[in-house]
Order: C-alpha cells, then sequence, then structure tokens
C-alpha cells in the first residue's frame, strides 16, 4: 500500500475503506448486479478521498514532492481491492466478479466527486441565501406629511399607532400576498420550482428557558468523522424516500425495523421543517449511523460490526479508545509480537 505520511491516514483509510470495502465484496454475492458494487466502492474511494484531504496539523497526509494526495489514496485503494479480491474471490450471480477498478470503480468515483461538488455548492446557495434574505420592499406615503406623522409619533400615542397599524398593514398584507402566491406546502409554483418549505414554529419562553442547559455548554462534539451525508446519498439514490429505503430491506420487528422507521420518518420531517442541509448536519449525522447500523445489525445478526458505524462509542472492549490509538495499538503489537522469545498471554 502507498505510504501515508500519519498514522491518522493511515487509520482513516482502513475505516473509511479498507473494511467496509471488505464488507461490499464479501457481500457481492447478493448484490443485484457488479455494477452495483463498482458503484459503492467508488462512492467509498471518494469519501476517503476527502476525509484524508481534510486532516490538518500532525495529523495529515503529506504526499511526496511529486505526487499529490489523490494520487496517493488511489493506489492505496487498487492494492486493497486487488488483496480483497484474491482473499475473498467475490462472485456476482455465480460468476466471479472482475476487477474493473480503474475503469467501473473510478466512473463510480468521479460521479460521486461531482455530486459532492455540487452539493457543498448548493449548501453555500442555501446559506448564503439565509444570511442575507432578499428585502420586502415598503412603500413610502405619498404625501409630504407622512414623514411628519411618523416624527410626531414618538410623542403621540394616537398617532404613532394609526402610522405604526398602517405600516404593519403595508407589510402583512406585502406578506400575505408573497405567501399565497409562492407558499403552496408539499406543492410547486408555475415555473416548476419546488415552493418554500414550511419551518419549525416558535418555541415557548418557558421551553426556551428549560432548553438553554443544552446551549450552554451544549453536547460533545461528534465523535466520528461525518459520513451520514454520504450514507442518505447512497439510500436516496436506492429508493424514493428514507422511509421506503427502510422497507426495502426486509427488517422485521425484532430486528429493529420500527425503529429504523421511526428514524427514516423524523429525517424526513426534519429536512421538510429545516431544509435539505439538516442532512449535513451533526444529529442527521448521528441518525444515518444509527439507521444504516440497525440495517447491518439485522443481515448480520450481531452487532460486533454493526455498532462500529454508530456514532455513540460501542459495547465492545476496545470502544473506550479512540479508534486511530486501537490501530496503532494493533500495529505495535505486530510488531512486537515478531520478536523472538515474544509469547503472548493466554
Amino acid at each position: 500500500m502507498s505510504a501515508f505520511s500519519s498514522s491518522q491516514a493511515k487509520a482513516l483509510f482502513d475505516e473509511s475503506f479498507g473494511v467496509p470495502a471488505r464488507t461490499i465484496l464479501a457481500g457481492a454475492g447478493s448484490a443485484s448486479s457488479s455494477t452495483a458494487v463498482y458503484n459503492d466502492l467508488g462512492k467509498l474511494w471518494a469519501s476517503t478521498k476527502r476525509t484524508i484531504e481534510r486532516l490538518q496539523g500532525e495529523h495529515a497526509h503529506v504526499p511526496a514532492e511529486d505526487r499529490t494526495i489523490a494520487e496517493d489514496v488511489e493506489e492505496a485503494v487498487m492494492e486493497r481491492l486487488d488483496q480483497l479480491h484474491a482473499e475473498l474471490e467475490p462472485k456476482v450471480s455465480g460468476a466471479t466478479l472482475y476487477r474493473r477498478w480503474t475503469t467501473s470503480v473510478r466512473k463510480a468515483m468521479d460521479l460521486a466527486e461531482k455530486m459532492a461538488i455540487a452539493g457543498a455548492a448548493a449548501n453555500r446557495a442555501a446559506a448564503e441565501a439565509h444570511m442575507n434574505p432578499p428585502k420586502i420592499p415598503i412603500s413610502t406615503p405619498a404625501k409630504p406629511q407622512g414623514s411628519e406623522l411618523a416624527d410626531q409619533a414618538l410623542n403621540d400615542g394616537s398617532q404613532g399607532a394609526q402610522v405604526s397599524g398602517s405600516l404593519v398593514g403595508t407589510l402583512l398584507s406585502r406578506m400575505n400576498a408573497t405567501a399565497a402566491t409562492n407558499t403552496q406546502v408539499g406543492g410547486t409554483v408555475g415555473n416548476g420550482m419546488a415552493t418554500e418549505t414550511k419551518r419549525a414554529g416558535s418555541v415557548a419562553p418557558h421551553l426556551a428557558h428549560a432548553a438553554a442547559r443544552l446551549l450552554n455548554p451544549g453536547p460533545p462534539a461528534l465523535r466520528v468523522e461525518p459520513v451520514g451525508a454520504e450514507i442518505y446519498d447512497h439510500m436516496l439514490r436506492e429508493a424514493y424516500t428514507l422511509t421506503s429505503w427502510v422497507e426495502a430491506q426486509g427488517l422485521k420487528g425484532d430486528q429493529g425495523y420500527r425503529e429504523a422507521k421511526t428514524i427514516a420518518r423524523s429525517v424526513e420531517l426534519a429536512v421538510y421543517e429545516y431544509g435539505e442541509s439538516y442532512l449535513t448536519s451533526k444529529a442527521g449525522e448521528v441518525q444515518a449511523r444509527r439507521l444504516l447500523a440497525l440495517v447491518l445489525h439485522a443481515k448480520q445478526g450481531s452487532w460486533q460490526f454493526a455498532e462500529l458505524v454508530e456514532e455513540l462509542p460501542g459495547s465492545h472492549a476496545t470502544s473506550c479508545m479512540p479508534r486511530s490509538l486501537m490501530r496503532q495499538m494493533q500495529e505495535d503489537y505486530k510488531v512486537i509480537s515478531k520478536i523472538p522469545g515474544f509469547k503472548p498471554e493466554k
């Protein structure tokens, strides 16, 4: 494998690509087609490259002078796929899966990269629109005495009420006209564009006071590298909604089917109320990982691998330590175990 310059980059590659790639190839027999396998591997490749490119400081991977991070990740991906293919001998529909890493998998990776770039641009545009909303035009009174009335309103309550009422009436009429024209829940406007999304309502003062403790100091930061957007993108490419994706997985009642559908519905409602950027939020990250873990557990019959996907620490023995440290310890143990005379404890 192309050597990464930091242990964090090595650990992230194994966690983001090596482990899930093994799962995909090991389960290739249940895939609908070889194309589906290539697409999943391509998405993993794109996600892993972006993850390693985001590393900073001492954790960052520094490529050689004549190379790039993308080239190092590609070399590592090709080597790992060759190793897994030789080890697992994956088959689709009874036939051995061809090693189309540089063609089909690369094509899927390029598409995933373009989708990620387009999604980032859309998020920036949405954030800009949110931070700088269009101004509501306000007509000034035609008569010059209108401004005089406004000044006089500071000292005359009755005239001030009339001026204020007139201004508020103008604003409300414009807002209501805009809402009646452009806002239809679940519908579209004449040009075919999606209509404005209905947002969540205001919070009662007593609830806001009680929730203050959730804002200060607030919950801990995410314990994992965000991949929720990739998870949701994968799900929504396979099904029309998250709920329908869950239904297609064939879960039963004792396999977390109700919880999975509840998470899917809560995310769909959150997107409707807060916009598609919720899919990249921290809350959406936790829900995406739990939803995927429920499906993995149902299909594998064990939490040993599935709980590694979740944002919350698992119940296994090493869940109390950072994954990067666990990877480093594994590497150190491999070196120590090769020392002559070393005898592992039974």
